[in-house]
């Protein structure tokens, strides 16, 4: 997603505080994955958390009967590793901001 700051724009003739929006700003998200170090996604990702360059991402959600594909630039802010228990899928979680054009659903 995305969100824009509130600008205010009020002038000598308002009658009231005026507001516009602002730039859109992508949103902070995390990813969590079941972790497989040797899966060349996860090691694009580590390697995305090391570099700081920003990389394009496709996330498809499922819809009834289809799904909903959103495309996106984002910047790998970094990554860790949840506490691991018995009996769960080793997991590693990335941390993503959105940067640029959020395009979608499609």
């Amino acid at each position: 997603g995305q969100r824009s700051d509130l600008i205010e724009v009020t002038h000598l003739q308002s009658i009231r505080k005026e507001y516009i929006g602002g730039l859109p700003d992508g949103i902070e998200f995390p990813l969590t994955v079941n972790t497989n170090p040797t899966n060349p996604s996860h090691v694009a990702l580590k390697t995305a958390a090391d570099d700081g360059i920003a990389r394009p991402f496709q996330l498809q959600l499922p819809s009834g009967g289809g799904s909903l594909t959103f495309t996106f630039g984002a910047v790998v802010m970094g990554w860790n590793f949840p506490s691991i228990t018995a009996n769960e899928a080793y997991q590693a979680e990335f941390n993503l901001k959105i940067t640029g054009t959020l395009d979608g659903p499609a």
